[in-house]
């Protein structure tokens, strides 16, 4: 008789053990969830990890380029200063400067074309155009306007470093071609004249750029051969100077327009002989 009272304690203890499977159930479900999100976290930790990598290694390379432009610049300008400071000396003692200005090209001029991949001289005629469309003649004034000028022109200098970059394929007369100091003979400046291939004529002035002394020794091995044909990358890096507000004594580097300067870089691909 005492089978009906076991009935409620039966009916107990089988939903205390449905309940405690259901309980085991939902704590297996949220430790696969955590198992799942915890990879995902991994997996976009990774992601991110990667991205940043590869954002500091551009960086690297676009700062290691800024450097070699800068320093390439900076070897113009002392080269510049040593010339004037030549054809200074030499108008002092009566004589007349061009006998001490470096090696001239025998070409006649001719004007600049308007392909600013032309010649550096026909680039800085096209950014110096540019400006002047960007921003008028006027030069900035109160601090705000300077402070104004200054972001303005950074974005204008990073347009055109996208906007004027390509390979180029330049007759050259070459002029001269010297060892860079402390380089160990790894580079070296290559002096020349851009020409007309249709007609010889000469295009701007002479351009003297750095370059891996891997390109230049067949030139220098080779002095009676004066006419090549140059295949490089040609690309500017207009530098800001907010302290610039015109060309001055030297103009060096070239004056764009205030806080502009115009900084290209060459990067040679092959340089032949011309047939």
């Amino acid at each position: 008789m005492t089978t009906p009272r076991i009935w409620p304690c039966l009916t107990l203890l089988i939903a205390l053990l449905a309940a405690a499977g259901v309980a085991r159930a939902q704590s297996g479900q949220s430790l696969n969830d955590l198992r799942r999100e915890n990879d995902q976290l991994r997996e976009r930790i990774a992601q991110l990890e990667a991205q940043l990598e590869t954002e500091r290694e551009a960086h690297e390379t676009k700062t290691a380029e800024l450097t070699e432009a800068f320093r390439a610049q900076m070897a113009r300008m002392g080269e510049e200063v040593q010339r004037l400071l030549k054809e200074n000396a030499a108008l002092r003692s009566g004589e007349s400067p061009d006998a001490t200005s470096g090696p001239a090209s025998s070409a006649p001029e001719e004007p600049l074309p308007e392909d600013p991949f032309a010649c550096p001289d026909s680039m800085l005629a096209a950014l110096v155009a540019s400006y002047a469309e960007e921003f008028g003649d006027d030069t900035p004034r109160t601090d705000s306007e300077r402070q104004q000028r200054t972001r303005e022109v950074r974005l204008w200098a990073r347009k055109m470093s996208t906007s004027y970059r390509r390979t180029v394929e330049w007759e050259i007369e070459v002029l001269a071609v010297e060892a860079v100091k402390d380089s160990n003979g790894r580079d070296m400046v290559l002096e020349f004249q851009v020409l007309n291939p249709d007609t010889g004529g000469a295009w701007g002035d002479t351009v003297r750029a750095e370059m891996s002394a891997r390109y230049l020794r067949r030139v220098a091995d080779k002095p009676e051969t004066t006419h090549w044909n140059l295949r490089a990358l040609f690309a500017v890096e207009p530098n800001l100077n907010p302290e610039r507000t015109e060309e001055g004594l030297l103009n060096t580097p070239p004056f764009i327009g205030p806080f502009a300067e115009f900084v290209w870089e060459l990067k040679p691909q092959s340089i032949v002989e011309r047939k």
